[in-house]
């Protein structure tokens, strides 16, 4: 097959196979002119005409009557004897492919690419991955139940025992439900120790009137003297007024069921009169 430059009318012979990497488009290895072949492709060369000057006149291996005048330049000879080698010295220069035709060769590469793909990948143990997600997935659910276990000890109260055990060695609260303000202070008693000076006992009773149980709070004793003044305050942790036996069996305050407690404080007691309870 042929084809020529429109630019300086150059012939080329060409091959199918370098049509189709370029996808047609060409360059004239004279002018450097830029072209598509397949609109320019014909079987047999263009006949040279007659009243051109031989210098400007298409150049082809076979055309039977080229001759080579005395005029002729050494690169119309080149010229010739490139296109009677064939297209391994042809001066026409083939461009890259285009985007279509790159696409086509990689999608025809495609299954030969999934295979290599498929012997690369690395074998793994199904079961051991199965096993690790079902881990992770109970891992996680029990976290939410931890996180939210106050409405599911009321659901389930047969799950509470084991929360107590944990909360005993990770040193936490079974119920994190807290409503100071529902509980109620019943009774209370301050007066001197009769063994000990400057000492009192304190005792009281307390309630909590919410619906769930919830930790005992804190206790801040607030001391005022005869004038109304504040003169001192003490604050006592759970573990400080209730006994420890207690606590062990009730580590957590029942809703509705009172709650007594008696305690002691040293310090002055000169010009006391009145006492307050806060819970916080």
């Amino acid at each position: 097959m042929f084809t020529d430059c429109p630019a300086c009318e150059r012939q080329f012979r060409i091959y199918a196979a370098q049509l189709q990497a370029a996808g047609g488009w060409v360059r004239c290895g004279f002018c450097g002119e830029t072209f598509d072949a397949l609109a320019r492709l014909r079987d047999a060369p263009l006949k040279p005409d007659p009243s051109a000057p031989a210098a400007a006149a298409p150049i082809t291996a076979d055309d039977p009557t080229l001759a080579l005048d005395d005029d002729l330049s050494e690169a119309l000879l080149d010229e010739a004897q490139a296109l009677e080698d064939g297209p391994s010295m042809m001066p026409a220069e083939v461009e890259l492919p285009d985007a279509a035709a790159e696409a086509s060769a990689v999608a025809e590469s495609l299954p030969e690419l999934a295979a290599e793909a498929e012997n690369r990948r690395p074998a793994y143990n199904k079961p051991l991955w199965a096993g690790i997600v079902v881990a992770l997935l109970a891992l996680s659910g029990a976290q939410l139940a931890w996180f939210n276990r106050d409405p599911l000890l009321r659901g389930f109260p047969w799950l509470r025992p084991w929360a107590e055990t944990l909360c005993a060695r990770i040193e936490c609260q079974v119920d994190r439900f807290r409503d100071i303000a529902a509980i109620e202070l019943l009774e209370r008693e301050v007066r001197e120790h009769p063994r000990y000076q400057n000492s009192l006992i304190i005792s009281a009773t307390i309630i909590n009137r919410a619906e769930l149980a919830q930790p005992y709070p804190q206790l801040r004793l607030l001391i005022f003297d005869q004038n109304g003044r504040k003169v001192a305050y003490h604050d006592f942790a759970p573990n400080d007024y209730l006994d420890h036996n207690e606590m062990t069996v009730k580590p957590s305050m029942p809703p509705n069921l009172p709650v007594s407690f008696t305690t002691e404080l040293s310090g002055t007691t000169e010009s006391v009169v009145s006492y307050e309870f806060q819970f916080y």
